[in-house]
């Protein structure tokens, strides 16, 4: 509460509190008013933000695959609709995958990128209701969960998408997707990137936490559905078949070209300056400082998987279900 009563707004977003406790987030005006922006408020509604078929290229290639130009020409701004709904991904996790692909292609969009594009607001136009929720159980315990979709053929460059998502009773207060800076030989490789970030990530929301007065006691658990990943983190030596995690980096640096160059104790300083710092990383705040542990979470439940890829309807709206929720706005048309 404030001097003014019971919060109800707060930077576009609606906020309600019911008589248990709980507190729900929502968007509804600020996602209605883009579509009235964009002259989207009568279109038909489409049931998952992007089609799993969709050819997230880019301009070039897309240029390069078509013989008859095709997508649609809009008069409005590719950057302004990515803009706006990058803001609408605060209380919105299921769009997070969808509108940051397409915001790679602002510099230099296809029209089948602008088709995409209106279907994200379609799918918007169906979903007003939605939001997400923080029930009231007496204690603020922070859970992470951690995915990556491994050599994502949206990034362009062999890259993977990581996806980190942080909950505390049931509200997503983070959820970040994102393309991984290095290119990683193995799916392995690709969570390891991505659990690394979740446990900057953790530390940070850990500080956070003390600092408002709820102070994690416990560590704070991130959930993981590789396993070999898992095992990596909690093993106290590096294993063979992970040691390739050291040198790729220092092939891709941009610090040698040749790999001739790649000899001795050249090598080692190299690796030890790349990778090795993800991995020691993880390791010293699960064995040592024992802040995070890690556990495993069966793939279909890892909800961090709603930032990775491309979805079907039958599994978002699954995962939806998991850390989003119907919800009451005061906003009317």
């Amino acid at each position: 509460c404030t001097d003014l009563g019971a919060l109800k707004w707060f930077l576009g977003m609606e906020v309600n509190q019911d008589p248990e406790g709980s507190i729900t987030l929502n968007q509804t005006q600020y996602i209605s008013k883009i579509l009235e922006r964009f002259g989207m408020s009568d279109c038909n509604a489409a049931k998952t933000p992007l089609c799993p078929s969709s050819l997230l290229m880019p301009k070039e290639t897309l240029d390069e695959l078509e013989t008859e130009p095709t997508g649609e020409k809009c008069t409005w701004s590719f950057r302004a609709v990515v803009g706006a709904l990058l803001y609408a991904t605060k209380t919105r996790p299921d769009i997070t995958a969808a509108v940051g692909m397409l915001a790679q292609y602002s510099h230099n969009p296809h029209p089948l990128h602008f088709t995409y594009l209106k279907r994200v607001l379609r799918y918007l136009r169906g979903t007003l209701n939605k939001g997400i929720r923080c029930s009231k159980t007496g204690h603020f315990i922070i859970e992470m969960y951690c995915d990556s979709n491994h050599a994502d053929h949206t990034t362009g460059d062999g890259k993977s998408r990581s996806c980190i998502m942080a909950m505390v009773n049931g509200m997503p207060i983070v959820c970040s997707s994102k393309k991984q800076k290095r290119v990683a030989k193995s799916s392995t490789e690709a969570e390891f990137i991505c659990l690394s970030s979740g446990v900057v990530e953790a530390l940070y929301l850990r500080q956070v936490a003390a600092a408002i007065g709820a102070p994690q006691t416990e560590p704070t658990v991130i959930h993981e559905d590789n396993r070999a990943c898992e095992i990596i983190a909690h093993h106290p030596f590096c294993q063979n078949r992970s040691k390739y995690f050291e040198i790729e980096p220092a092939l891709t640096s941009g610090e040698m070209q040749d790999i001739d160059k790649l000899t001795g104790a050249n090598l080692v300083v190299k690796a030890r300056k790349a990778v090795r710092v993800d991995v020691s990383l993880v390791k010293d705040e699960v064995q040592v400082q024992k802040s995070v542990a890690i556990k495993s979470v069966p793939t279909q439940d890892n909800i961090a998987d709603i930032g990775t890829k491309v979805l079907g309807a039958q599994r978002l709206q699954y995962l939806m279900s998991l850390c989003m929720s119907e919800v009451k706005s005061s906003y009317t048309r």
